[in-house]
């Protein structure tokens, strides 16, 4: 019951961005124990680092 409010509120939340923002959020969220820098995140999002 908690976790399905809580994916219900993230969904809600996430909404309130754009796709590439969205991708952004959850590629953080999945790589967050892994070394992270705006070049990598732009790189897996083939975006360049200045749109993020």
């Amino acid at each position: 019951m908690v976790y399905t409010f809580i994916d219900a509120l993230e969904k809600e939340q996430m909404n309130r961005y754009s796709t590439i923002v969205n991708q952004a959020i959850s590629y953080i969220h999945n790589h967050i124990l892994q070394d992270l820098s705006l070049q990598s995140l732009a790189k897996e999002l083939y975006v360049s680092p200045s749109y993020l």
